[in-house]
């Protein structure tokens, strides 16, 4: 469940992760149909910004594995890091901090994604480069 709502939370960035997304919830949803929350996001399906914010209103992330979550969604980022500009890719990484809940934003790696756009923003696009690959590899 961890992996999909990473994935949920990164749909809205191209059409590599909702694809992603798209393929994982068929997946889960047919292992697990009487799922109330893969259920009501099957329904979503198709409306990027209501299963966004479905996920943020309705998923206590308290609940979940917290490592696994942070561990498939650096996953996902690496995936989409490679698929798209670092430009685009930084301004995204922020968005979707502001959209993590606090315990898990607050962890000290995933604040890469907080501040990276600034290092982009000012050309410092290597060092932005080496942050990410490290936040990567960590959890590799």
């Amino acid at each position: 469940m961890e992996e999909i709502f990473a994935l949920g939370l990164l749909i809205d960035w191209n059409d590599t992760a909702e694809n992603l997304y798209n393929r994982k919830l068929d997946e889960l949803f047919l292992e697990n149909p009487d799922n109330p929350d893969l259920l009501e996001l099957e329904l979503k399906c198709g409306s990027i910004k209501e299963t966004v914010i479905y996920i943020r209103n309705h998923i206590n992330f308290s609940n979940i594995n917290t490592e696994t979550f942070v561990k498939s969604l650096v996953g996902c980022l690496k995936i989409l890091y490679y698929s798209m500009d670092i430009e685009i890719f930084s301004k995204l990484s922020y968005r979707l901090w502001l959209r993590l809940p606090s315990h898990i934003s607050e962890n000290s790696l995933l604040s890469i994604l907080n501040y990276m756009d600034d290092y982009v923003s000012i050309g410092f696009i290597d060092s932005a480069k080496q942050n990410y690959e490290r936040l990567f590899a960590y959890y590799e």
